[in-house]
This record gives structure tokens, sequence and C-alpha cells, in this order.
């Protein structure tokens, strides 16, 4: 069964390549924590030479499977996940992202807008690079966010707009702000009005992959 009514697209990804390895194969019931190490000892050898911060979303949901599990009565348990936990960490099996640090130089912005343009006056573009580039460092929204925005979420008088469902790691839903749209944000939702592939409902209507 599915670990919830949504999940993100790596998630499901993630959870659908674990069905090609053999722990898949093992009873929810009898899975042990050295059968969770030798999964990631296998990944780590793999060709495709995975690091263990990648190879931590496998153990990370894969619990979260077998918690929904013990919902729906399946014998299954957590506990497997919580032993192997300080042995993956010490023998470096798994390990934690680090903090992004990396910042865009200010000389670098013009050099991506050039960029973006060029891909703008191809002949089959449609979506309007460099306004939503502009427009994701003014407002810190991610590309998903983005194109959910609606125009009747859009408050033109105080320069806010809300902002559904965002992501929070701590809360999974209803997470909905209000945004207030500084440094030209706002007049960059406006010039999409002038856009050639316009919609009523969504700002930004565009595929976030296709971005």
């Amino acid at each position: 069964p599915r670990t919830a009514s949504k999940i993100g697209r790596t998630k499901e990804y993630v959870l659908r390549a674990l069905l090609k390895y053999d722990i898949s194969l093992i009873t929810a019931s009898r899975l042990t924590a050295l059968d969770l190490m030798e999964h990631c000892e296998f990944r780590l050898a793999e060709d495709t030479r995975p690091k263990p911060q990648t190879v931590y979303h496998d153990v990370t949901y894969l619990c979260s499977v077998m918690a929904k599990a013990k919902t729906l009565k399946i014998n299954a348990s957590t506990a497997y996940h919580d032993e192997a936990i300080p042995d993956l960490l010490d023998q470096n099996l798994i390990g934690r992202s680090n903090k992004r640090t990396r910042r865009l130089k200010s000389h670098e912005i013009p050099l991506i807008e050039e960029a973006l343009k060029e891909r703008e006056n191809h002949r089959t573009a449609k979506i309007p690079y460099s306004d939503i580039f502009q427009f994701s460092l003014k407002s810190a929204m991610r590309i998903g966010e983005i194109t959910e925005l609606l125009w009747e979420d859009l408050d033109p008088e105080n320069r806010i707009i809300l902002v559904r469902s965002r992501k929070d790691p701590r809360k999974k839903e209803g997470n909905d702000h209000e945004v207030p749209l500084v440094g030209g944000a706002f007049e960059l939702i406006l010039k999409q009005k002038e856009n050639a592939n316009y919609d009523e409902e969504k700002i930004f209507p565009y595929e976030p992959r296709s971005i």
C-alpha cells in the first residue's frame, strides 16, 4: 500500500527501486538489522557508486513503509531500523546530508539569465525561464511551489500571495503560507498576464520537471 495519500517523486522512485533488491523479498516480520546493513553494503558496492547520503533514502523510506504496515495490522516492526542506525552511521554505510553553503556569486546571475533568455528564443520554447529564475530568487520558493501558484490566491492590494501546502519536514499537511512579494516579485507575476501562455488559473502553468 502507499505510505500516504500523496508521496513525493523521490520517495516513490526509491520505493519502486527497492523492489529490485533482495531486501524486498524478506517477510516484514523477519526483517532484521543485519538485513538492512547487508543491503546498504551491497548498494555502496554497486557500479553507480551511490553516496552514503543516497543510501540513507533507502533506509528512511523503507522504515516509513514498515511503520505504515503496523497501522494496517500487518506483522511488522521498525525495531530493526532503530537497532541498525547507530552501526550504519558508525561504519559510514549511510550518511546525513550536509547543509548547503554554495551561493550564487553576483557575476554569475547575469550569465545564467543570458543562457536562459537564449533558451527562451528557441522556436519550440514556451516557458519563461528567466522570469521563473528571477522569481525563485526573489521569493525563495521551490519550483514545485511556483508552478502551483494561483491567480485567485494573489492579493494585489497588499502584494501577498498564498502558497498552498508548503513543504515542511515537521508538518506534512495544511502548510498554507502567505508570502510577501518583494524586490520585484509582484511585478514578475503581473508580467505573466502578457505571456502568450497566459492561464486563467495558474500563474506559471508549466510542469516542474520541464523547467
